[in-house]
């Protein structure tokens, strides 16, 4: 399980979107810690932005 830095949470209507900081490679259905919650990824939206490469969009 990979700990990430929490940048923003958002909550929408099709689940919680997390803006995480990771150069590390991520799998949909791979468990992460983020502020002392687990969660499971369903989705990762990628890139955040063009000139950001380390933050990463994640619907759990």
């Amino acid at each position: 399980m990979k700990e990430l830095e929490l940048i923003a949470e958002y909550e929408t209507s099709f689940g919680k979107i997390l803006l995480v900081k990771s150069c590390e490679t991520l799998k949909v259905g791979e468990n992460i810690l983020v502020k002392d919650k687990i969660y499971k990824i369903k989705r990762i939206i990628l890139p955040t932005r063009p000139t950001q490469n380390d933050v990463i969009s994640i619907l759990v």
